[in-house]
């Protein structure tokens, strides 16, 4: 597929951030002028599996009983699907206020299974940090958000509250591959064409922080991007990331993901991992 094809693909399922999805979807693919995709999925196990007592019956009165377990079981679905078909509706109406006509797609199976075969007709991914099954455990990374992360090369904008436009965006800059990416999509990209961005690097060696901004600077030299940069002296970087977050009253974290071949516990225990379950603002993942 050629680049200037792939799509904006967001994901909505109906949760209190399905609104905000679509909002930060509209508004992407309007900048950075990509077609727009919205999926919603139907999983056909989210219910508790039921005890099985037909064993315990009568012949007929079993028959009964799994025929009205299958009545059941297809009333439900032909629910989750038109709620479905209204949450995918709703979004494609939400991201015509920004210009963005969007196509609707809708498929059975887990999200992460549905995600991950349309990597290669995808740009950008935005998803709900916490979804429909986790909405209700507020300091929980969603379900099947950590096998998106590690399968997907794309970028990722996990979506944490309501849609505002971003007017400023905080790049967590390290000096490693990841996070040069990340600086040079930002100077490059038109998503953040016109937004200023505050390059951010935290350490405790003031002499190492300042050479690394100071090569980020002749990096940016050129651009035309309005950039500011800070050297935070501290142990805990997300702790300090945050709190630069909210003094500057930023908009939009970018940085680097965590790398795919980590297992859960290891990455459970990471930055990028530590940064998704405390922001309270949007997350935009490069990998």
């Amino acid at each position: 597929m050629e680049d200037q094809d792939r799509v904006v693909l967001g994901c909505v399922d109906g949760s209190p951030l399905s609104d905000a999805v679509a909002d930060y979807s509209g508004w992407i693919a309007a900048r950075i002028q990509r077609p727009l995709t919205f999926l919603n999925t139907i999983e056909r196990d989210k219910q508790e599996p039921r005890t099985d007592m037909t064993g315990n019956i009568g012949l007929g009165a079993r028959d009964d009983l799994l025929e009205a377990l299958a009545s059941e079981d297809n009333e439900t679905s032909k629910l989750r699907i038109a709620a479905g078909k209204e949450a995918l509706e709703r979004a494609r109406q939400r991201a015509a206020v920004f210009g963005a006509t969007a196509q609707v797609l809708q498929r059975h199976g887990k999200l992460y299974e549905n995600v991950i075969e349309l990597r290669d007709a995808m740009r950008v991914l935005v998803l709900g940090l916490r979804g429909e099954d986790t909405q209700s455990a507020e300091d929980r990374v969603g379900s099947q958000v950590e096998v998106i992360i590690r399968s997907l090369s794309e970028p990722i904008l996990l979506v944490t509250e309501d849609f505002a436009p971003p007017r400023s965006v905080l790049l967590a800059y390290d000096g490693s591959q990841k996070s040069r990416k990340a600086l040079e999509m930002v100077a490059t990209s038109p998503l953040f064409k016109t937004l200023p961005c505050h390059v951010v690097h935290v350490g405790t060696q003031e002499n190492r922080s300042q050479e690394l901004l100071s090569n980020a600077a002749k990096s940016l030299q050129q651009t035309g991007v309005d950039a500011s940069f800070a050297a935070l002296q501290s142990d805990d970087v997300v702790t300090a990331l945050l709190n630069y977050q909210a003094e500057h009253d930023v908009d939009m974290i970018v940085m680097g993901a965590f790398s795919k071949n980590r297992l859960r516990t290891t990455l459970f225990g990471s930055f990028t991992a530590t940064m998704i379950s405390r922001t309270r603002k949007s997350l935009l993942l490069l990998r």
